[in-house]
C-alpha cells in the first residue's frame, strides 16, 4: 500500500513550512507514502522555501502548476494536476495552512477500513488563533464539522472538508478526476458528490488522531469570503438539508418575528433552545477530539454566531467575486 499526499500551494510563505514540517513528522513507515505540492504560480516566496525544504527528502516533490486541466480551477486544479503524478493507493488532501498530528496518515488510512467500498474519508478540521473572532471560529468549525459528523452517522451525504480529507485513488479516477467534473469553486464537495454517484461510501472520523489545525483568516473580510464560499457548496444541498440549513442561517429572523409578532418570552426560550442544542452538539465533539478549550466560548458563540450568520448571507448576495488565494472568480 503506497499513500500519496496532495497538498496545494499558492501564496503560503507564512505557513508552509509549519505545514511540511508537520507533514514530515509522520509515524507512517518512510517508503509507502510520498507527498506531492502544486505551487500555483505563487507570487511570494512559497516556491524557494519549499524547494529548501525538500532538497534532503526524495519523498516531498514539487509540481509547478502553470495551466488549467479541463474543467478544474483554483486548488481543485491543483489537485487535477498532482493527481496525475500521485502513486498512492489514497490520496489524502490537506491545504498549506493547517497543521496535522503525527498520527494523520494513519489514522486517515484507517477510516477506509471502516467499510468494504469507502471511497471518500473525512477528518475533523478546526481553526486555533488569539483573538476572540478566531476562537469563536473554531468553536463554529466543531459546529459545523460535529453535525458534518452526526449526518454521516445517520448515513446522510453532506460534504467533506478539503483540508483534512482522503479518497481512494481506485474511486477517484472512476469519478473520472476533478477535471471532468462541471466546476464548482468547492472542490472538496466535487469529489463528495462525483464519487459517491459511483456508489462508493462515505465515512467522517471525529478522534484526536486525525484533528487537523487550520490557521485563522487574517481578518474579518476573510473570514465572510471563506464562508462565501462554503455557502456556495451549501446551497447546492438536495432541500432536506437546505431548508434547516437556512433556517439555522437566517434564525435572527426567525426571533425578531416572535418578538415583534408573538412574543416576546416565546422568542428568548426558542434561542435558549437552540443555545442548549449548540451546547451539546459543540461539547460531545470537543471532548471526542480533545479540544475542550472551546467550552468556554459557548455563551459568547452563540451571541455571534446569531448576528454573523444573516452578514455571510448578504455578503453572499453582493455583488462580489468569489477569490481564492487571491485569485478572483
Amino acid at each position: 500500500m503506497l499513500v500519496s499526499i496532495l497538498l496545494a500551494v499558492r501564496n503560503e510563505e507564512k505557513n508552509i513550512k509549519s505545514c511540511l514540517d508537520a507533514l514530515s513528522m509522520q509515524d507512517f513507515p518512510l517508503g509507502v507514502w510520498e507527498v506531492w505540492i502544486g505551487n500555483d504560480r505563487s507570487e511570494d516566496c512559497s516556491k524557494e522555501i519549499i524547494l529548501d525544504f525538500i532538497k534532503d527528502k526524495p519523498h516531498f516533490k514539487l509540481i509547478d502548476i502553470q495551466d488549467n486541466l479541463g474543467q478544474a480551477r483554483y486548488k481543485g486544479n491543483v489537485i487535477a494536476h498532482l493527481a496525475h503524478y500521485a502513486q498512492g493507493d489514497y490520496f489524502l488532501i490537506t491545504d498549506a495552512d493547517m497543521y496535522v498530528p503525527p498520527t494523520w496518515i494513519r489514522g486517515m488510512v484507517k477510516g477506509f477500513q471502516q467499510g468494504k467500498k469507502i471511497g471518500v474519508v473525512t477528518g475533523f478540521s478546526l481553526v486555533r488563533g488569539k483573538s476572540l473572532i478566531a476562537k469563536l471560529d473554531g468553536v463554529d468549525w466543531v459546529q459545523n464539522v460535529g453535525l458534518m459528523n452526526i449526518a454521516s452517522m445517520l448515513k446522510i451525504p453532506t460534504n467533506a472538508m478539503g483540508n483534512n480529507m482522503a479518497v481512494s485513488k481506485k474511486a477517484y479516477w472512476e469519478m473520472g478526476g476533478i477535471e471532468n467534473q462541471p466546476y464548482m469553486v468547492c472542490e472538496d464537495l466535487i469529489m463528495f458528490k462525483g464519487i459517491l454517484a459511483k456508489g462508493w461510501d462515505f465515512v467522517h472520523l471525529h478522534s484526536k488522531e486525525i484533528v487537523g489545525i487550520s490557521q485563522p483568516q487574517a481578518n474579518f473580510c476573510q473570514l465572510l469570503q471563506q464562508r462565501q464560499r462554503w455557502l456556495d457548496g451549501a446551497l447546492r444541498l438536495p432541500w432536506y438539508l437546505l431548508i434547516p440549513l437556512l433556517t439555522n442561517g437566517l434564525f435572527l429572523f426567525v426571533l425578531l418575528s416572535l418578538l415583534f409578532v408573538v412574543d416576546w418570552k416565546i422568542s428568548v426560550g426558542v434561542w435558549l433552545l437552540r443555545f442548549l442544542l449548540h451546547s451539546l452538539t459543540i461539547t460531545f465533539f470537543a471532548q471526542k477530539i480533545h479540544q475542550t478549550w472551546v467550552v468556554k466560548y459557548l455563551l459568547s458563540y452563540e451571541i455571534f454566531i446569531t448576528f454573523f450568520n444573516p452578514l455571510v448571507f448578504a455578503y453572499y448576495l453582493f455583488p462580489a467575486a468569489m477569490e481564492w488565494k487571491g485569485k478572483k472568480e
